[in-house]
């Protein structure tokens, strides 16, 4: 295989690579800028029909560059053996990769239509209905890369995260249409320029959204972070909380202070506490440091039926303790095995002594503080900050304050830490609300409402720092509606789907009707070469007269070559006519050399497929016995006719 001269390849690996990098600088102009140039050459890889291999090459390139702090979660975390680290990890990469399948599967069916054609639809929708559903263990989207562009990740707030990698997709597929499938001013006339005006409306909005200033009233809260202590234990690093550290860090820094709600991250309390503990004086185990200080700590719990949760209590006023929230979606391989159930045997890969089960609900902790506003908390542990659906329902039961504990020590000092805050942040602008977020090593973070880090501490420091966070109760047009636009678009492409799966494709029946009939009459038909069964295409009427004219633009090196001729077809056979040109008489001859060996059609379909290239029917007229074509025959560079 010559590498260098297989463009699907290059794409491919671009593709995988630019995006797979932008997660290495997450929350930055570069992660942005790549974000975007990956969704390009994907849907480049599209356009040209390229093999599925490639889009899975594609995927397995951005798994294994941007997500390879996982072999060091699953090794540390999950306590495997190097072998089955790597083992896990590879099968991560290519799991994660399988959705990559999928894009060019559904753009063979919707490229035929000429309506999603027009306004550049095809790849964007086939790329976008996967991406919105397929299952990831780590819930990563291009609409993640555009933190840093404020004007467009705003947006989130009405349409939500994953609808906007829709309009990255949207306007890359524009612009790849408009640079490298269009002949010269032609797209002009179609409404593909509504991507354009639909982009910049985001834009505009985006920022009037980043402009707004409001008034809110505000509440103490102060973060706590204490670097756990690292045991070794039968070979092992075991990372393990000091409550004690958390305890006398806390004491020391609220004597400054005259009331504040107190956050500890995940799992500071690693004894187990009964979930119905009710009171603080019935179990020693939870600290309580008066009326004035509520308190938020991960610890872990049980109930009467021996299950074991990751949970968070809240020790409020009198030192009451509310029941606990428990978390819903635990980290396989590390907080529960799949499918353990049904094969016992799995529990024996790893030293994990023991695993959690599942929360059901969502918590809303109250208080009221210092000034009697009214604090409503749903807190969240560790990955649930990556679900949009957990914070929407908090926000949906009221919540005007949004606390993320976690402990992201096993991701140890790489990228890990900033994605996580990165994608978290959405959660931030889908709810207009501020997002806490505790953990015992970093980063610990204060995000405001439109994603913004307004500070962060040090990360593998004991830090402790007050802020006064708004309390808000607005809530977004997506925190109101949800997923309902996504939802809707994906019943649309699969309809779309449906119409054109058994349909033939439209370009060449449009032609094969004219060609048969003689009496349809079609404008801007347009026909992309692949379509193997289009070789079979004959002319049915016999004894018939056609004129066909054909405009040949061909970029070689920098400059547009174009060939125009006309020819006759007399019972079947091919006599060219007056033929106009800017080619040299080299290139003429071989021009006119490929248009006498085929029937029109046919050589038009073979030198399209041969060519790679991209025949367009712009005008088709049928006056009495003649019918008149003029097409545009597009040839990538240093293809040789």
């Amino acid at each position: 295989m010559n590498i260098i001269n297989n463009k699907n390849l290059i794409y491919s690996i671009l593709s995988g690579t630019f995006i797979g990098i932008a997660w290495l600088f997450p929350n930055t102009i570069y992660c942005a800028i790549l974000g975007f140039l990956s969704a390009i050459y994907f849907v480049l890889l599209l356009k040209n029909n390229a093999k599925v291999f490639y889009f899975f090459l594609s995927g397995l390139i951005l798994n294994s560059i941007g997500f390879y702090w996982l072999y060091f979660t699953i090794h540390d975390f999950g306590q495997f053996s190097t072998p089955l680290s790597l083992i896990g990890f590879l099968l991560f990469a290519i799991l994660s990769s399988i959705q990559f399948l999928f894009p060019p599967l559904i753009y063979k069916v919707l490229k035929k239509s000429s309506v999603l054609s027009c306004i550049s639809l095809q790849a964007t929708l086939s790329f976008v209905v996967i991406e919105s559903f397929f299952p990831k263990f780590f819930p990563w989207s291009f609409a993640h890369t555009t933190l840093f562009f404020k004007s467009l990740s705003l947006n989130a707030s009405i349409f939500g995260t994953q609808f906007l990698s829709f309009f990255i997709f949207w306007i890359c597929e524009f612009f790849v249409d408009f640079t490298f499938f269009s002949s010269n001013k032609r797209l002009y006339k179609r409404p593909s320029f509504i991507p354009i005006i639909v982009f910049t409306i985001l834009l505009i909005n985006g920022n009037c959204i980043n402009q707004k200033k409001y008034d809110y009233k505000k509440t103490k809260v102060t973060v706590v972070q204490a670097v756990p202590t690292t045991e070794l234990v039968e070979g092992m690093q075991i990372i393990k909380a000091d409550v004690y550290k958390y305890y006398n860090l806390t004491k020391d820094y609220i004597k400054n202070i005259d009331s504040s709600l107190i956050i500890w991250p995940e799992s500071v309390i690693t004894n187990l506490i009964p979930e119905n503990v009710g009171n603080v004086k019935t179990n020693f185990k939870l600290p309580y440091f008066g009326n004035n200080y509520p308190l938020i700590t991960g610890a872990l719990s049980y109930n009467d039926n021996q299950q074991v949760f990751n949970s968070i209590f809240f020790v409020g006023k009198d030192a009451q303790v509310p029941f606990p929230y428990h978390k819903q979606v635990l980290i396989p391989f590390g907080e529960y095995i799949p499918l353990v159930d049904y094969f016992p045997f799995l529990k024996k890969l790893t030293k994990l002594e023991g695993f959690f089960d599942r929360g059901t609900r969502t918590r809303i902790f109250t208080y009221s503080d210092k000034n009697n506003y009214l604090v409503k908390v749903s807190p969240f542990i560790c990955y649930e900050e990556l679900v949009p659906r957990l914070t929407l329902e908090a926000v949906k039961k009221g919540a005007n304050l949004l606390v993320g504990v976690s402990n992201d020590g096993w991701f140890g000092k790489g990228v890990a830490l900033n994605q996580h805050n990165m994608i978290s942040s959405f959660r931030a602008i889908e709810t207009n609300r501020f997002l806490i977020r505790s953990t015992h090593t970093g980063l610990t973070s204060i995000i405001d409402n439109k994603g913004n880090l307004v500070d962060s501490f040090p990360t593998y420091q004991d830090f402790i720092k007050s802020y006064d966070i708004p309390l808000i109760e607005n809530q977004t047009i997506y925190s109101k509606f949800k997923d309902i636009l996504l939802i809707l678009l994906n019943i649309s492409t699969f309809l779309i789907f449906l119409i054109n799966f058994f349909k033939k494709s439209e370009y060449p029946s449009k032609i094969g009707c004219l060609i048969t009939n003689c009496l349809t009459m079609c404008d801007k038909a347009r026909y992309q070469g692949g379509y193997k069964n289009c070789a079979n295409l004959t002319w049915k009427t016999e004894n018939s007269k056609a004129r066909i004219c054909f405009k040949i633009v061909t970029p070689i090196v920098d400059t547009k070559v174009t060939y125009t001729t006309s020819f006759n077809i007399i019972n079947g056979q091919l006599v060219l006519n007056n033929s106009k040109s800017n080619l040299n008489a080299q290139m003429q001859k071989n021009v006119n050399r490929f248009l006498s060996k085929f029937n029109p059609f046919t050589q038009a379909v073979e030198l399209a497929k041969d060519a790679q290239g991209q025949l367009e029917i712009t005008d088709i007229i049928m006056k009495d016995d003649k019918i008149y074509v003029k097409g545009v025959f597009l040839i990538p560079k240093n293809c040789v006719i």
